[in-house]
């Protein structure tokens, strides 16, 4: 017997939550695990193309190797207007996405922190820390 464990071609990772005026980190990750590697990837935010503008704070960098591509996405100075989905397609059409909220006094949605516990009797149980 044989055991295939499939792993992601890309992932997403970053800031999901941050306050409106501090950087928002993206870091999208693409592995050979897709033949061939990928070669390039591009960002969309809420399904439009994102753009290296420095003038905006709107900064990407791309590392790639042999095996591998990293692209950095970075954005300074959020602004409540990034608030969204953050996607990466590589060119081998291998997709990640992230949702990013920028958080505003006047559009902070009501949060709520859950801590999930799992009990002895192994059930588990959510509790409620925090409501505002």
């Amino acid at each position: 017997m044989w055991l295939y464990v499939v792993c992601p071609a890309v992932r997403i990772s970053g800031t999901e939550y941050v306050e409106q005026g501090e950087t928002i980190h993206l870091q999208c990750n693409a592995s050979a695990h897709s033949q061939p590697p990928p070669r390039h990837l591009h960002w969309l935010h809420n399904e439009r193309p994102v753009r290296s503008d420095p003038s905006a704070g709107v900064l990407l960098a791309n590392k790639i190797s042999a095996d591998h591509l990293l692209s950095v996405l970075t954005v300074e100075h959020s602004r409540f207007s990034d608030t969204g989905e953050y996607v990466c397609v590589t060119s081998n059409h291998d997709v990640a996405s992230m949702i990013v909220h920028v958080l505003t006094g006047t559009h902070t949605p009501p949060l709520v922190h859950i801590l999930m516990t799992l009990s002895s009797s192994s059930q588990l149980e959510a509790l409620i820390l925090d409501f505002f």
